[in-house]
């Protein structure tokens, strides 16, 4: 979650009450995190979704294609191809630790013939999951970005809410989620909210507010390992 790109490819109000359909008050967020996916070498998912305002939809179809050393790590290596790579495609390296949690090591991307690596050093836990309803937490990260012959870093954090378990219908159907809101220091305007599915880790919904204008995005179809969650 520590950028757009693992918003948009990879992206958060009786939360954790049994009344609104989602899960045990004080239940972790862990069960939403894209652990079980992540780690099945072969697994493929397609997410496609439609944002408020743009007719276009978008379909992301990823790919575990196997363990692969990044930065010096050891990390499963997830290709992602957007609507059938006629807007580019990218490539994620993520792991879980030894306590269980999702670890972001970088991501590379060919957008428009423009190939870029994005290496966060050191590697991006994703704590947030062990996070129960109402809770926050802030994670801190270096990015370092290499493109062409040029070298940008940029340090920051990210604060991460748990706001609880929710039952979110989209046009693919009614899913069981865990939603998180959270604010990166570089965008401290913006307020980026995710509804993870429980089990699987993918975005039914995600909502982007600045300045009180909130952009929508949900997923219109979700198919894993070749069937329609």
């Amino acid at each position: 979650m520590k950028s757009d790109v693992r918003a948009s490819l990879l992206a958060l109000v009786c939360f954790g009450l049994a009344a609104c359909g989602g899960g045990t008050t004080g239940a972790t967020a862990s069960s939403c995190a894209k652990t079980a996916l992540l780690t099945t070498l072969g697994a493929t998912y397609s997410l496609t979704s439609q944002t408020t305002g743009i007719a276009t939809l978008l379909r992301v179809d990823s790919a575990v294609v196997g363990l692969t050393s990044f930065n010096g790590s050891s990390a499963y290596e997830v290709v992602q191809i957007s609507n059938g790579g006629a807007i580019g495609g990218s490539t994620l390296y993520e792991n879980i630790n030894d306590s269980g949690w999702l670890v972001d090591f970088g991501y590379s991307t060919d957008v428009a013939r423009v190939t870029s690596t994005v290496t966060f050093d050191p590697a991006f836990v994703n704590s947030q999951f062990g996070l129960v309803p109402g809770e926050s937490t802030t994670i801190s990260y270096n990015r370092i970005t290499t493109s062409d012959s040029s070298t940008t870093t940029v340090s920051g954090s990210e604060t991460f809410t748990f706001v609880g378990r929710e039952s979110v219908s989209v046009p693919a159907g009614t899913f069981s989620t865990c939603k998180f809101q959270w604010i990166d220091s570089a965008q401290p305007n913006q307020i980026k909210t995710q509804w993870l599915i429980d089990g699987y880790g993918l975005a039914a919904q995600e909502a982007y507010a600045i300045g009180g204008v909130v952009s929508t995005t949900k997923a219109t179809a979700i198919v894993v390992n070749g069937k329609s969650l």
